[in-house]
């Protein structure tokens, strides 16, 4: 009888990961993951993009002389920058994805680090004008034209917007360079994700019903920013402080958040293993989201 020929499964294959039973499984679980991340990434920015427009509606003056001191030449080539690192990016994944040389592949990932890092540059040279003309939010912003309120709400809005793109860069490049590891479901940190997105919102709604001018919203929210950078274990270990402060931290939406994204990313847990954190998130949000409601109901009332 002859020897029996070993049978090739595909469980055996380099890049298939332990909780996926093939890889056409795991492609569609990673094609499902990115646009769920995606729409998390809409509403994120949607809600910056809401808030400019309706500023924009109600001061129409302001907005077109904050936006005549932007550098529409610095704008234009960042523009160029991102749709190109965009292209050199999607050009990385085609060579992954038909197995083009490891030099192809490398090259394509390194020119979008390259081109991620001019964005940032040319960001720099931006924030550096501003800083230089006191038009950057707070006690040194100085306008000198009509509507200075307004103006500030605009460059807040611009230096918002522009600094959380930056971040997304920042952040992608890590990846690219370091190598930072997501052992994790990218579908559990984008739904715990938006849960947190939407944790903070409610949150910025309470802020937003007991604020009666922008200096006191400004107020309250640093007072809430302030605790969750010390208190949530982002600064200092959270194991390693007085028992006072892990409780007030426990009360802070920040600190299940990074709980959720080391856990994810470092240790592969899933939402299952992270149920405590999920739930202290979801009850912030609906204590935050209620007290909003009742009172926006009561000012209309």
């Amino acid at each position: 009888m002859p020897d029996a020929v070993p049978i090739e499964h595909e469980a055996s294959h380099p890049a298939l990961q332990h909780h996926f039973e093939n890889m056409e499984q795991q492609r569609e679980a990673g094609a499902l993951g990115m646009w769920v991340f995606l729409v998390t990434e809409i509403m994120f920015f949607g809600g910056l993009f809401m808030a400019y427009l309706l500023y924009r509606y109600w001061y129409p003056e302001a907005w077109a002389a904050g936006s005549n001191h932007l550098n529409v030449v610095m704008g234009g080539l960042n523009t160029a920058v991102l749709i190109c690192s965009s292209l050199t990016m999607a050009l990385a994944v085609r060579s992954a994805q038909i197995s083009a040389p490891a030099r192809t592949q490398v090259a394509w990932i390194a020119a979008t680090m390259v081109l991620g890092a001019a964005f940032l540059g040319v960001k720099a040279i931006e924030y550096t004008d501003k800083f230089t003309h006191h038009l950057v939010p707070g006690p040194n912003f100085r306008w000198e034209g009509k509507h200075p309120a307004p103006a500030e709400i605009f460059y807040s809005l611009y230096f918002c917007m522009t600094g959380l793109h930056a971040i997304h860069m920042i952040i992608g490049i890590g990846v690219l360079l370091f190598g930072v590891p997501i052992l994790g479901n990218l579908f559990a940190l984008a739904a715990l994700s938006t849960l947190f997105i939407a944790t903070n919102l409610s949150i910025g709604y309470t802020f937003s019903t007991i604020a009666q001018n922008q200096l006191q919203a400004m107020q309250m929210s640093i007072m809430f920013f302030l605790p969750n950078i010390l208190l949530s274990g982002f600064m200092f270990p959270f194991a390693g402080m007085p028992t006072w402060a892990r409780w007030v931290g426990e009360a802070l939406p920040l600190t299940h958040y990074l709980r959720v994204v080391r856990s994810i990313m470092l240790k592969g847990s899933s939402i299952a293993d992270l149920h405590y954190d999920a739930a202290a998130m979801f009850v912030l949000m609906l204590v935050a989201m209620t007290i909003a409601v009742t009172r926006f109901r009561r000012t209309l009332d």
